[in-house]
């Protein structure tokens, strides 16, 4: 698949709903090349990949290829990898223990361990950055907007509850960059468990309506 022609497509055909700035830039422009970014944009993404290939080969290789095309940073390229691998064995019947003995050989998960994973961490022109923030944010939840924070949070919050909704509510509760860390956490918690356990017609029908509303906004 041309993962770059879908990508800049799917801008043009929902733009202005809260993309980043560098990937606005990187659509808009239909740039070639990615932008060495290390977000958490590309983990949030991939979660159609998993389920739609059956053999673990082709999810990594495409796994690899879709988070190329913009976060072609290996921090972002490894957590893509791990995560994809993560709903992969998911879907096929492993077991919680077994995904975390998984991403355990691949990151640290334990919030206990999040200051650790910020202070190993070598990103290309944040690092100034990254220390400020951790001086200024003792939660280190609220730097998930990097995928090498984005994954073991995300892998916690799936770990430690037992459903869908449950999930979404600890990320909820917490700070940090939550819209994308659902969508990340979703797509794993979906793959496990089988459903989302939202059942309420309301809900649903205001859903259906989404896009009419992203119509509007951006009109």
């Amino acid at each position: 698949p041309d993962f770059r022609k879908h990508y800049i497509s799917a801008y043009k055909k929902y733009s202005g709903v809260g993309y980043g700035p560098t990937f606005v830039d990187w659509a808009v422009c239909e740039k070639e090349e990615g932008y060495n970014s290390a977000a958490n944009g590309a983990v949030m993404r991939l979660s159609f990949i998993p389920a739609y290939y059956t053999n673990i080969n082709d999810v990594i290789k495409y796994t690899i290829q879709s988070a190329m095309v913009t976060h072609n940073h290996i921090e972002a390229i490894k957590g893509s990898v791990a995560w994809a691998v993560c709903i992969w064995m998911a879907l096929h019947g492993y077991n919680k223990e077994e995904l975390k003995r998984y991403i355990d050989r691949h990151y640290l998960y334990q919030e206990k361990d999040l200051p650790y994973i910020l202070d190993i961490y070598s990103p290309f022109p944040f690092e100034k950055k990254l220390k400020e923030l951790k001086h200024d944010w003792p939660d280190f939840s609220r730097n998930t907007l990097f995928t090498n924070i984005a994954v073991p949070y995300a892998f916690k919050c799936f770990y430690e509850t037992n459903s869908y909704e449950e999930c979404m509510r600890e990320i909820l509760s917490r700070t940090g960059d939550a819209d994308t860390i659902c969508a990340i956490a979703g797509g794993l918690c979906v793959a496990y468990y089988g459903e989302t356990g939202f059942n309420n017609e309301e809900i649903i029908d205001k859903t259906r309506n989404l896009e009419a509303l992203i119509t509007n906004y951006t009109m």
